[in-house]
């Protein structure tokens, strides 16, 4: 069984948030093409992605992160969790078109924090739809919080405690770029971003953060890479690819050599 998170900024435009139509942008041809990749290998999967455009700049602007602070925050909670599951219909649809059984589970159903931690994942449906034969489809979500009210479950962490609970034989992260840089490869200032190939303890303290206004809830590069170093730890090679590149997920599913950034299993 693989684990693969398809990041938000790989399915949707994180840049341009909506359409000449108002609408959120998602990459419906690329998420075409990625699911034909995965099925193409004929392996077990359960499927994570990101919010992108759909979920992150109202998350960012109203703080939902923290959790509560006031009542203006409690209509923007229902209009996030409206939009990801737009977006999560999106994939689902897509999925789908491929013939792959895709069932959602919605991470607010599932999960609930304390404090912004997570203190209990109902594991169950997974094991459940995984072996009725279909694919479990889960996303970041804005969730319940015992002490906060509510609070963000990002798809990064979704991706470890799947990875800790199931144990993969490898987790994929689907990015827009390579895998992990010293620093964000766009930037022309300063020294030139190198290419990581494996982290470590010693090589994740090369990373710079971006300087960039696109926002994200869920953590940076350098939190990325803390996952995996995370995941890994749990026993599960975790890699970083590019799935702008065609047929790189499905090469590095099937084993062949891509270019990535890797971090190996530690157990």
């Amino acid at each position: 069984m693989i684990l693969v998170k398809l990041g938000g900024s790989v399915i949707t435009n994180k840049e341009t948030i909506k359409d000449e139509k108002g609408k959120k942008i998602f990459y419906r041809a690329r998420t075409d093409r990625l699911m034909g990749e995965l099925k193409s290998t004929n392996e077990e999967f359960i499927l994570v992605h990101g919010a992108g455009s759909f979920g992150h700049p109202l998350s960012k602007r109203f703080e939902l992160r923290e959790g509560y602070v006031s009542d203006r925050q409690i209509p923007i909670v229902a209009k996030v969790q409206e939009d990801v599951r737009t977006l999560n219909l999106d994939v689902i649809q897509t999925m789908r078109e491929k013939n792959l059984a895709a069932v959602s589970l919605p991470p607010s159903l599932l999960v609930k924090l304390d404090g912004g931690k997570s203190k209990k994942i109902s594991m169950e449906p997974f094991r459940h739809y995984l072996e009725l034969g279909t694919v479990p489809v889960t996303f970041g979500d804005v969730v319940p919080d015992i002490s906060r009210r509510f609070g963000i479950c990002s798809g990064d962490d979704l991706m470890l405690h799947l990875a800790r609970e199931f144990k993969p034989r490898i987790a994929i992260f689907v990015t827009k770029v390579d895998g992990i840089y010293t620093k964000d490869p766009r930037e022309k200032t300063g020294s030139p971003a190198k290419f990581i190939t494996e982290i470590n303890e010693k090589t994740i303290r090369l990373i710079k953060e971006p300087r960039d206004n696109v926002p994200d809830v869920t953590g940076r590069m350098k939190r990325k890479a803390k996952m995996m170093l995370t995941i890994a730890k749990e026993g599960v090679d975790c890699i970083v690819l590019n799935g702008l590149k065609r047929n790189g997920l499905g090469r590095a599913i099937k084993g062949e050599k891509v270019k990535c950034t890797i971090a190996r299993r530690r157990k």
